[in-house]
């Protein structure tokens, strides 16, 4: 996603081209974007809607396992199966591997990772900028608050010992039917989230001139 001068962009794009990876097309995965900052913008705007779409597998993650009671196994069969489907994408694909990691105890990695998640500012940036510009991001901005509280992980056991959460009866709910729901639910999600992002870009040029 390179920027700035467009005769600097010309004279690298060879070796840029080179190195960029490749679409199914295969067309290599590089364009000039614009001037001056308009690449490293689109990058930050992209890795926030990476930002909200880990924020939706956690959460799909967090009905499945909790709600339905999952298996690890269960799970990745389950990934497995979205990603030959509509969902499909490169973290639903490396999720699903997730699943059947184990240690070198033979404990499978996802239920005794750490589970606090650091971030590197650009999906807080992506939201910032949403702010300023008027556009509505909720999404990517509810990921960043939820890494947040994921690194309050004394605020949160303390907080656990005092409330529950609500208390559904999953035996009146179809296991198939809520696989179903949860998966069309983060397809939904993961859907507008792109198009909603990307409206910050001609927000800025507008606002800009950029």
């Amino acid at each position: 996603m390179p920027g700035g001068q467009k005769e600097a962009y010309e004279l690298v794009a060879p070796i840029l081209t080179k190195i960029a990876a490749v679409a199914e097309d295969g067309e290599p995965c590089i364009t000039y974007i614009g001037a001056d900052g308009a690449g490293h913008y689109v990058k930050m705007v992209h890795n926030g809607i990476e930002y909200g779409d880990m924020q939706l597998i956690a959460e799909a993650y967090s009905l499945l396992k909790g709600g339905l009671n999952l298996s690890n196994e269960e799970l990745a069969t389950t990934f497995t199966e979205w990603n030959e489907g509509e969902l499909s994408s490169y973290l639903i694909d490396i999720t699903k591997d997730i699943f059947t990691k184990k240690d070198e105890e033979g404990k499978y990695l996802v239920d005794v990772i750490l589970d606090e998640a650091a971030n590197k500012g650009t999906g807080k940036w992506t939201s910032q900028s949403s702010l300023d510009l008027g556009e509505p991001l909720s999404l990517i901005t509810e990921s960043v608050f939820a890494r947040y509280i994921s690194s309050l992980k004394d605020q949160r056991i303390a907080a656990s010992k005092v409330l529950s959460g609500p208390r559904l009866n999953w035996l009146v709910i179809k296991q198939s039917s809520l696989r179903k729901s949860v998966a069309r639910c983060t397809w939904v999600k993961s859907s507008l989230m792109p198009k909603a992002s990307l409206n910050c870009v001609p927000r800025l040029t507008n606002t800009t001139g950029i």
